[in-house]
């Protein structure tokens, strides 16, 4: 409620994420619509500083089996319990293993029906994703695309009232204009 700024939601939400549920690795990506239709890395927990913007995603790419781009894609979660034994997801077996995850999951989030974006949940564990879990976790995406819909409205209402207050003292100045040359 008390958070102003989009960039710390997404943050707490990866706090929250690493601190109550567990999970050591965590990102929030946002869909770019640029000509690549990039994941735009906007918050992460875990990863080196640089190293998530260095894989330049892209959501609209049918051969990228990646959970979090295919979450994106499909607007459905996407789950491999165990990247290693998953074909689709061998360019990313020497990452699991550098990282040390074994399991992930990408959760989409949206507002209506525009994909904002997914966020990435790593585990060490196999098979880490149960059904109770899942269910809290796209809770948690439902929660996150809330949240980032009231704080866009929240500065949409902002800025309408700073352009209206503008109009209005333009207004009184012209007003103001008007009286002082018909007195004249």
């Amino acid at each position: 409620i008390h958070i102003t700024k989009e960039s710390v939601l997404l943050n707490n939400v990866c706090h929250t994420i690493v601190g109550t549920g567990g999970y050591p690795i965590v990102w929030i990506g946002l869909t770019e619509h640029d000509p690549k239709l990039s994941v735009h890395p906007a918050a992460h927990l875990g990863f080196k500083d640089g190293y998530l913007e260095g894989l330049n995603l892209t959501w609209f790419d049918e051969d990228n089996k990646y959970p979090i781009c295919t979450a994106i894609r499909t607007g459905k979660p996407c789950i491999s319990q165990n990247i290693m034994g998953n074909p689709e997801l061998s360019l990313w077996h020497k990452e699991a293993k550098m990282l040390g995850y074994n399991s992930i999951i990408g959760l989409p989030f949206r507002i209506d029906r525009q994909i904002l974006g997914a966020i990435g949940i790593y585990s060490p564990e196999l098979n880490a994703f149960k059904n109770d879990e899942l269910t809290l976790l796209m809770q948690l995406a439902d929660d996150l695309a809330y949240g980032i819909t009231a704080l866009r409205i929240r500065k949409e209402r902002d800025k309408g009232q700073k352009e209206l207050q503008k109009s209005y003292e333009k207004l009184e100045r012209v007003l103001e204009e008007t009286v002082e040359s018909l007195s004249s």
